[in-house]
């Protein structure tokens, strides 16, 4: 491991004290495991509850290197910035909350990038219960390196998502108006891989790398919210792209509409479940529309 670089975890957070405390015992039992030298941030975006002082005192006693932030600006993609601009390590992962790393996670990442030809790695999630709906999971059994052009969700999801510093650098920042906390409501991961895809960086997913997701939407209705996010972020994502002239991105725009309808078809079984779908989509491409075009109207000289 002498040839693995420093890594940065990033863990954002929002009104979930007790999941967090989870996830950083999670961290405690993997900082038990020799592996290269790593720091995590935690930053708290905007939390009411006892997110602060949980973390005070959990990092008086931990077994490894663990920084407070706390980013005021209300928005899954500006806490990530946050972190971002924080770290200190050659590589910088994310993943969430309501996430359990494996205790051999962070040796597994540091492997793929003791290859320096690596720039950008996802790992595998997978429900920590069978009770646990499967939401934000990536499955995968084998190893897979993928490029341009590719469908970025295939590639892998936020909650076990890392890259090098230079590189998330040269990609740019998280786009603010995607993902939690925001009306578009998700896929500011999905947007950041692709414009690392389209920048000419290799995406590496390992299976070795393995988190377990432990999160609390148990009841149908919450399940359906999270996947109505699901739904209109990525709606919201593609339409950025396509408004830039991405071909690409209108081609996968066409195939999505064209499984959406399809489905709705000949699966009427699903069709009083997945009603909302159009109309999610419709709403995520209305709100990046006004986006852009309130963008076109501040740039204007006075």
């Amino acid at each position: 491991m002498n040839s693995a670089p420093r890594i940065t975890v990033v863990v954002c957070t929002f009104n979930h004290a007790a999941s967090l405390l989870l996830t950083l015992e999670s961290f405690a039992r993997a900082a038990a495991v020799p592996a290269p030298t790593w720091e995590l941030i935690v930053v708290d975006n905007n939390s009411s509850d006892s997110t602060a002082e949980l973390v005070r005192v959990f990092a008086a006693q931990a077994p490894f290197i663990l920084r407070y932030l706390f980013e005021r600006r209300q928005g899954l993609s500006n806490a990530r910035n946050c972190g971002l601009q924080a770290a200190t390590g050659e590589i910088v992962a994310f993943t969430d909350d309501d996430v359990r790393i494996s205790d051999t996670w962070i040796r597994e990442l540091a492997s793929e990038y003791a290859d320096q030809s690596v720039v950008m790695v996802c790992g595998r999630t997978v429900p920590l219960r069978k009770e646990v709906y499967p939401l934000g999971i990536k499955d995968a059994p084998e190893r897979v390196v993928y490029r341009h052009p590719c469908g970025p969700l295939e590639v892998g999801v936020g909650n076990n998502m890392s890259v090098r510093l230079a590189v998330a650098r040269s990609i740019g920042p998280f786009d603010p108006r995607l993902g939690a906390g925001t009306r578009s409501g998700s896929a500011e991961d999905t947007d950041f891989l692709y414009r690392a895809l389209k920048a000419g960086h290799p995406v590496v997913y390992t299976p070795a790398a393995v988190v377990y997701h432990d999160h609390d939407r148990v009841t149908s209705e919450q399940v359906e919210h999270i996947r109505r996010n699901y739904r209109r972020g990525y709606a919201a994502f593609l339409t950025k792209h396509v408004l830039r002239c991405d071909r690409w991105a209108l081609r996968l725009a066409y195939w999505d509409q064209h499984a959406m309808w399809r489905h709705a078809k000949y699966r009427a079984e699903d069709r009083t479940r997945t009603r909302w779908f159009p109309l999610e989509y419709w709403k995520g491409s209305w709100y990046r529309v006004c986006d852009e075009v309130g963008d076109l109207f501040r740039r204007r000289p006075t």
